[in-house]
């Protein structure tokens, strides 16, 4: 390619860029500045961007999207210079002429979303961003305890994500680096932003110590934390380490509130960093007001039931705390944990309670059908809104489900009949099962209708029923009294029960649970499983399939009955009662 056909190349280069950059300035006060890819597809240095930023006469209510767009760190930093001049400085300019002149327009002084994701920024050059907010002119944000909510930002997000300065990557740890966090967090500049997005940046637990002590000394002077909102995800290096260091800063700043989210998704967190955290919210349960995430980490029921009983102390201490999101994602928690979480959400201390390809089974629906039951006579008639996500969880049936015959039938499992049959009997509602046994006269019919399992193991002379979690979940509903005098209320309960192997007749027995739900409005997300497109409209509330979401629950319904009267018939030739003392029918 010739030198006049390069420039040729760059020129047009550039006029597209400026092309989008007027786009951006004309649109609504809302508008996205995209530049992003600008180096990766326009070959474009940082002073052409450089440029193109100052041709925008506000960049006020904005985002600016610069990721991926090979920048070096002095483009970076020079570009934070501008947007934060062009934030500050005009501020500084309307003081100036506060004494006479003609009065100039309202200031709009924040950024939405700066983005210098996926760049090349180094260790020292994240020392020179850090220092270069840290130092910007504004109006020192030096308000007391509880009034957070009258702090202004130039910078409502930063995100330096996938750039590798952490020190746990390519590039070696830096002290400078280190301490220039402490400054950050204990800074009182107004440039400082109110989220701070750090995604796989190879940041281990150095940095996070630091991190603490700045909000320590931010704390000891009587001050808010300026960044409210910290996104960690993907830095594997924090492990337990990171966590503990993070968490202790936040059990010592009593009464702030410190953060309002918190990710520390992919870190490598164990039990040991999610009890830190869980005892830092039950001490103090304002440093975590609004979202923690500690999804694809190493948490098993250990950290995950001290989480819960955590939230619930917390909300004894504090009546109005709730966390309106809690994200514990493909981890290892099970039923056991399940039970505790259950009963956090139930008193409405978890407003959006996340458990996506965990281990929750039957035993854990069951706890959470009792929780969504409790939650709805909890509500009161206001349009709050609670989400339970436990899709990827299998507790369905369709993916395991084998062709059973007698011959197979062990005998002691025959000698032990009437006994399962008095255990699912007692742990149903007018017949619901929560779990099962199976009798000599049973046949793959009915064991398809009570939506379980059967397991059998080569050369082992034995068999069991798993039960399904939908018709668990059902069951604990189903199982306490509603008083119909109540009036319903505008608030919502959404479940998710995507891909967890789910039939039909678990579905049935979840539009029975929609139905008996007269305080809020029920609804669950069942796509991905192999059920019906009707099925999955209806139970999503779709005015349209109303009909059939009463036809599933009669279909529902019928099969307790009929299950009631088999199982009746077959106790009474053993000269037993059918149902145990303590349940009514």
């Amino acid at each position: 390619m010739t030198v006049a056909s390069s420039l040729l190349v760059r020129v047009v280069a550039t006029l597209h860029l400026l092309v989008l950059v007027a786009a951006a300035a004309t649109s609504t006060s809302t508008g996205v500045i995209n530049l992003d890819s600008i180096g990766t597809y326009h070959g474009l240095t940082g002073d052409a961007v450089v440029s193109t930023i100052e041709e925008v006469d506000d960049i006020g209510g904005r985002r600016i999207d610069l990721s991926a767009s090979q920048l070096a760190e002095d483009d970076v930093i020079l570009l934070l210079k501008r947007v934060l001049l062009q934030c500050v400085g005009r501020g500084v300019e309307r003081d100036n002429n506060a004494d006479g002149g003609d009065e100039l327009p309202p200031l709009s002084a924040t950024v939405k979303n700066l983005d210098f994701s996926m760049n090349r920024l180094s260790p020292s050059g994240m020392v020179a961003v850090i220092n270069e907010i840290s130092q910007a002119q504004g109006d020192d944000t030096d308000e007391p305890h509880g009034t957070d909510s009258a702090m202004s930002f130039a910078l409502e997000e930063l995100d330096l994500s996938m750039n590798d300065f952490g020190g746990h990557g390519a590039n070696q740890p830096e002290e400078r680096l280190i301490e220039s966090f402490r400054k950050l967090f204990e800074s009182r500049s107004a440039c400082a932003p109110r989220s701070l997005v750090l995604q796989n940046c190879s940041i281990g637990p150095a940095i996070l110590r630091s991190i603490g002590r700045g909000i320590l000394n931010r704390y000891e002077t009587n001050s808010q934390c300026t960044i409210k909102s910290l996104d960690l995800g993907g830095n594997k290096a924090i492990g337990d380490a990171g966590a503990v260091a993070l968490a202790a800063a936040l059990r010592m700043s009593e009464g702030q509130h410190t953060f309002e989210s918190l990710g520390l998704s992919s870190c490598s967190v164990g039990d040991t960093g999610c009890s830190a955290i869980a005892l830092a919210i039950a001490s103090n349960p304002s440093c975590l007001t609004r979202r923690l995430d500690l999804s694809n980490n190493h948490i098993t029921d250990e950290g995950a039931k001290l989480l819960g009983k955590s939230i619930l102390d917390a909300k004894l201490l504090l009546p109005d705390f709730a966390l309106d999101e809690l994200i514990l994602d493909n981890n290892d928690i099970g039923d056991e944990s399940s039970e505790t979480l259950a009963v956090a959400f139930s008193c409405g201390a978890i407003k959006s309670l996340s458990l996506r390809s965990c281990a929750v089974k039957a035993a854990g629906c069951s706890f959470f059908g009792e929780a969504v039951n409790s939650l709805s006579q909890r509500i009161q008639p206001d349009a709050a809104t609670y989400s339970l996500d436990l899709s990827g969880n299998h507790f369905g049936t369709k993916q395991k489900k084998k062709k059973k015959g007698l011959g197979s039938v062990s005998a002691s499992l025959i000698r032990d009949t009437a006994t399962s049959n008095l255990k699912f009997i007692g742990k149903t509602l007018q017949g619901a099962a929560k779990s099962f046994g199976t009798t000599v006269d049973s046949d793959d019919d009915e064991d398809a209708m009570l939506g379980g399992l059967v397991e059998e193991d080569e050369g082992v002379d034995s068999c069991k029923i798993e039960a399904c979690g939908a018709h668990s979940f059902a069951s604990q509903f189903l199982r306490e009294n509603h008083d119909g005098s109540r009036s319903c209320s505008s608030s919502a309960i959404s479940i998710g029960m995507r891909q967890c192997f789910l039939e039909e007749k678990g579905c049935d027995a979840l539009a029975a649970t929609v139905l008996a739900s007269k305080y809020c409005r029920l609804s669950f997300d069942v796509s991905l499983n192999d059920v019906s497109e009707d099925s999955v409209l209806s139970l999503s509330r779709n005015e349209k399939y109303q009909g059939h979401l009463n036809y599933m629950a009669e279909q529902y319904m019928d099969l307790l009955d009929m299950l009631k009267s088999r199982q009746t018939d077959y106790l009474s030739d053993f000269g037993e009662t059918p149902f145990d003392d303590e349940y009514e029918y």
